[in-house]
C-alpha cells in the first residue's frame, strides 16, 4: 500500500515539476521586450555605453604601461647581456691563467728531468 501511495506521489510531482518548453520561452522574450521598452534600462544601457567609451579613451593610458614594460624588458634584457658578457670574459681569463700556470708547470718539469 505505502509503495503504490509513493510511486503516485512522485508520479504526480514529476508531472506538476515538469514545464512545457513553448511557455517559458514565450515568458521569456515578453519579459526581455518589456526590459527593453523601460526607460531606466535604457539610461542604464546608455551609462553602460558611456562607460564602455570612457574605458576606450583610457585606453591611451593602457598603451603607456605598455611602453613601460616594453622598455623594462628591454633594459632587463640588456643587462642579462652584460652579465653574459662579464662571465664570458671572466672565463676566457681563468682559461688563459690556466694555459700559462700549465705551461710553467711543464717548462719546471723538464727543467727537472734535464738536471738528472
Amino acid at each position: 500500500m505505502y509503495r503504490i501511495v509513493f510511486i503516485i506521489f512522485i508520479f504526480l510531482s514529476l508531472q506538476a515539476a515538469a514545464q512545457s518548453p513553448e511557455k517559458g520561452e514565450k515568458v521569456k522574450k515578453g519579459l526581455k521586450e518589456r526590459m527593453l521598452s523601460s526607460d531606466s534600462t535604457l539610461k542604464k544601457i546608455k551609462a553602460f555605453k558611456d562607460s564602455v567609451e570612457k574605458i576606450q579613451l583610457s585606453n591611451t593610458g593602457v598603451d603607456r604601461i605598455q611602453e613601460n614594460i616594453n622598455r623594462n624588458m628591454n633594459y632587463m634584457v640588456e643587462v642579462q647581456k652584460e652579465q653574459q658578457q662579464k662571465k664570458r670574459t671572466s672565463v676566457i681569463i681563468n682559461i688563459a691563467i690556466g694555459t700559462v700556470l700549465f705551461t710553467i708547470l711543464i717548462v719546471g718539469l723538464q727543467r727537472r728531468r734535464k738536471k738528472r
